[in-house]
C-alpha cells in the first residue's frame, strides 16, 4: 500500500475517532449541564411547594391552638351537658368553630369530642363520623400519649364515613387539655382536603408533570399518585436519602426526585425526565457544523504536512520518549531525503553516547557506594576493638588473668565470625552469635551490670543482614543507657517479621534520653554528636545498603529506658528475596 494511502487512512481514522470522542464528550457535558439546570429548577419548585404546604399546615396548627384556648370550648367541655346553660355553650362553641372555618377556607370540617363521647362539629364534607365513640378511633391512644402534640394522618385514621371515590383528607388530631387543671378535657379533629393542599403550589417544571408525596414523622399523608412511584417510595432506603436530589429508573422511565425535610415534615417531588427537551439544542445546531468543517480542514492540512516533515519527526519523537523511559534504541526514519538520513545518524550517535555515559555513571555510583560501605565498616571495627581491648586491659590490671584470657579468646571468636571470610552480609543467626560474643566480653568486664534476653523468630534465622549491624546498637544500649545509671539493667534483643520486612529491636531500661536529644536523633541529626558514633554508623550503613526501603525509630523516656528499632527488606541468598516464604 502506498504511503499516501496509509497516511490518508491513518488520519481518517484519527479524525473519526476524534469526532466520536468529541461528540460523546459534548453530549455528556450537555447532559450534565441540562441535568444540573433541571435539578436547580426541581429544588426551586420543591421549596415553593414546601413553603405553600407548610404554611397551610402551620395555619391549621395555629387554628387548633386557637380552638383549644377558646373559653367557649373550655367551658363546653367542662360543664355537665344536662345543665340549662349547655345549649348556650353549644351555640358559643359552634360560633367559634364557624369563625375558623370562614377564616381558613382550606379546612373542610372540625370535630370537638368530649370525654363522654358528646361531640360538636361543623362539617362541609357532610360525611360524618364512622365510629360511635372517639375511644374506638385508631389514633386515640397515640393522641393521648402525645398529650396535646400534633398527630397527622390520612382520613382521620378511617374514622370518617367516606365513599369509595370521595375526596381524600389530611387530618390533624390532638387532645384538648384544661388550661388550668392540666388534664384532658376532650379531643380535636380537623380535616383538610388533599385538593386544597395540592392547589397551593404549581404543577409543572417546564413541561414535565410533578408528583408529590408528603410525610409527617414517618407516616405518609399524601402518597405519589402513580402506583409505581408509591411502590418505589415504600422501598427500603428511599426516604433515607432525604434531603437531596437523586434519580431512579422505574419500568423503563427515568425519574428525578427532589426531597427536603423540615421539623418532622418530609416533602418529595418526582417527575419524568426521559422526554424533556434539550435546553441547549440551539447551541448544538450551531456548534456541530462548525466542528465538522474544522475537522475537515485539519484533516486536509495534516495530509499535506505528513507527506513532507511530520511523519519522520513523529517517529523520532517516539524514540525520544522511549529514551526518557530508559529504553535506548536506534531510530529508523522512513525518509529518502539526505537531511532525514543525517538527522537519523546524528540522533543515533548521540543516543549511543548518552547510553555509554549513563552506564559509566551507574558503575561509578556502585563503586562509590561499595567504597562508602567499606569505609563505614572499617570505622566500626576499630571502634569495637578499642572498647574490647580496654576491657581486656582492665582485667589484666586487676589481676584477673584467667578472665582476661577468656575475654581475649572470646574476642578472637568474635572477629573470626564477624569477618565471615570477607562477606559483606551474613545470616541473622550469625549476627546474633556475634552479638552474644560481644556481650560475653562486656559481661566479663562489668559483672552483674546487665542481663540480656534474645528473641529471634526462627523464620528469620537465614535472612541476610550487613555485618556488625546489631552489635553497635547493643553497645549503645550498654554504654549510653544502662552504664550511666550505675544500676543493673536489662537488654532485650528481638528480630521479628513485619509485612515483608525484618524488624530488629534493641530495648534497655537504662537512663533514657531527654526530649531535645531524642528530637535530634529523630530529625536525622545523629552526626551532630560524636558520642553517637555506633548508632550513627549503623544507621548510615543500613541506609546506604537498603536505600529508601530502610526505616528506623527511636523511643526514649528519661529514667525509664530506650527502644531502638530498625526495619529493612527480607533478603537471603538465592533467587528469592523473601526470607519468610
Amino acid at each position: 500500500m502506498k504511503l499516501r494511502t496509509q497516511v490518508t487512512l491513518y488520519y481518517g481514522l484519527l479524525i473519526l475517532l476524534s469526532i466520536g470522542l468529541s461528540s460523546a464528550l459534548y453530549r455528556r457535558i450537555n447532559r450534565e449541564l441540562a441535568d444540573r439546570k433541571l435539578r436547580e429548577l426541581a429544588m426551586q419548585t420543591l421549596y415553593t411547594i414546601q413553603s405553600g404546604a407548610q404554611a397551610l399546615f402551620d395555619n391549621t396548627n395555629r387554628y387548633s391552638h386557637r380552638i383549644i384556648a377558646s373559653s367557649a370550648v373550655q367551658a363546653a367541655l367542662a360543664e355537665d351537658p344536662s345543665d340549662r346553660g349547655s345549649a348556650l355553650s353549644n351555640r358559643a362553641i359552634l360560633k367559634t368553630v364557624n369563625e375558623i372555618l370562614l377564616a381558613e377556607q382550606t379546612v373542610s370540617s372540625i370535630y370537638i369530642f368530649r370525654n363522654d363521647d358528646v361531640f360538636f362539629s361543623l362539617d362541609d364534607m357532610r360525611s360524618g363520623m364512622g365510629i360511635d365513640s372517639v375511644r374506638r378511633a385508631s389514633w386515640y391512644e397515640e393522641a393521648v400519649e402525645g398529650d396535646g402534640g400534633q398527630v397527622w394522618m390520612v382520613n382521620a385514621g378511617g374514622a370518617l364515613n367516606r365513599r369509595t371515590n370521595e375526596e381524600e383528607y389530611v387530618s390533624l388530631v390532638r387532645t384538648i387539655n384544661d388550661l388550668y387543671a392540666f388534664r384532658m378535657r376532650g379531643m380535636l379533629l380537623i380535616n383538610i382536603p388533599v385538593s386544597a393542599i395540592m392547589s397551593s403550589f404549581p404543577r409543572a417544571v417546564g413541561e414535565d408533570r410533578v408528583e408529590l408525596s408528603i410525610r409527617r414523622n414517618g407516616r405518609t399523608l399524601i402518597p405519589f399518585p402513580e402506583e409505581k412511584l408509591r411502590i418505589y417510595a415504600d422501598s427500603a432506603g428511599f426516604w433515607g436519602r432525604v434531603p437531596g436530589v437523586f434519580s431512579g429508573k422505574l419500568s423503563g422511565d427515568e425519574y428525578l426526585f427532589a426531597s427536603t425535610e423540615s421539623r418532622g415534615w418530609e416533602y418529595c417531588i418526582a417527575f419524568r425526565v426521559d422526554d424533556r427537551a434539550d435546553p441547549y439544542a440551539p447551541v448544538s445546531r450551531v456548534l456541530l457544523p462548525i466542528a465538522a468543517v474544522s475537522f475537515l480542514l485539519i484533516f486536509l492540512g495534516s495530509l499535506w504536512i505528513s507527506r513532507s516533515v511530520t511523519r519522520p519527526l513523529l517517529v523520532l519523537l517516539k524514540e525520544m520518549k522511549r529514551v526518557e523511559e530508559g529504553e535506548f534504541r536506534q531510530a529508523r526514519l522512513s525518509g529518502r531525503s539526505e537531511e532525514i538520513h543525517q538527522l537519523q545518524d546524528r540522533y543515533n550517535s548521540m543516543i549511543a553516547t548518552i547510553e555509554r555515559s549513563i552506564l559509566h555513571e551507574k558503575e561509578e555510583q556502585r563503586t562509590r557506594r561499595k567504597l562508602e560501605l567499606d569505609i563505614l565498616h572499617e570505622q566500626i571495627k576499630p571502634h569495637f576493638l578499642y572498647n574490647s581491648l580496654e576491657s581486656a586491659g582492665y582485667l589484666a590490671l586487676t589481676g584477673e588473668r584467667e578472665k582476661s584470657y577468656r575475654l581475649i579468646t572470646a574476642l578472637a571468636s568474635y572477629y573470626r565470625q564477624s569477618l565471615s571470610k570477607g562477606d559483606e552480609v551474613i545470616p541473622l543467626r550469625q549476627e546474633f552469635d556475634v552479638t552474644r560474643h560481644y556481650l560475653t566480653i562486656e559481661n566479663m568486664r562489668y559483672p552483674d551490670l546487665f542481663s540480656v534476653s534474645y528473641d529471634l523468630d526462627p523464620s528469620l534465622a537465614d535472612c541476610l543482614i550487613p555485618k556488625l549491624t546489631l552489635q553497635p546498637l547493643v553497645e549503645n544500649a550498654l554504654q549510653h543507657g544502662i552504664r550511666p545509671t550505675g544500676q543493673p539493667g536489662i537488654v532485650k534483643i528481638a528480630a521479628s517479621p513485619e509485612e515483608g520486612c525484618v524488624r530488629l529491636t534493641v530495648e534497655d531500661n537504662g537512663a533514657g534520653m531527654v526530649e531535645e536529644r531524642l528530637k535530634t536523633i529523630i530529625d536525622g541529626k545523629l552526626e551532630a554528636n560524636p558520642k553517637s558514633f555506633g548508632l550513627r554508623g549503623t544507621i548510615a550503613r543500613l541506609r546506604l545498603f537498603f536505600g529508601e526501603d530502610f526505616t528506623y525509630s527511636v523511643l526514649s523516656w528519661p529514667g525509664e529506658g530506650t527502644v531502638i528499632s530498625v526495619s529493612f527488606p527480607m533478603l537471603r541468598s538465592g533467587p528469592q528475596s523473601d526470607c519468610g516464604s
